[in-house]
């Protein structure tokens, strides 16, 4: 069975960007083509900031009503 993923290198490991249907332990061969098209920067830089916005590093985020009350 062969299959395309994406991934990203990552301290010189490949992390795929979506999970692979494959039994655990499973021998692979690979063949990787770096990518340098635009458009695919873009997705990857959109998805970051998606996380981003949606895993806040302090806890939840203040809402506009918090962040300007005045007392």
């Amino acid at each position: 069975m062969k299959t395309t993923h994406t991934a990203t290198v990552i301290n010189g490991a490949l992390k795929l960007d979506d999970p692979v249907e494959l039994p655990e332990q499973r021998p692979l061969t690979d063949s990787v083509t770096p990518t340098t098209d635009a458009a695919r920067r873009k997705e990857i830089l959109k998805k970051f900031f998606e996380l981003s916005d949606a895993t806040p590093l302090f806890g939840e985020p203040y809402t506009r009503e918090q962040l300007h009350e005045r007392r």
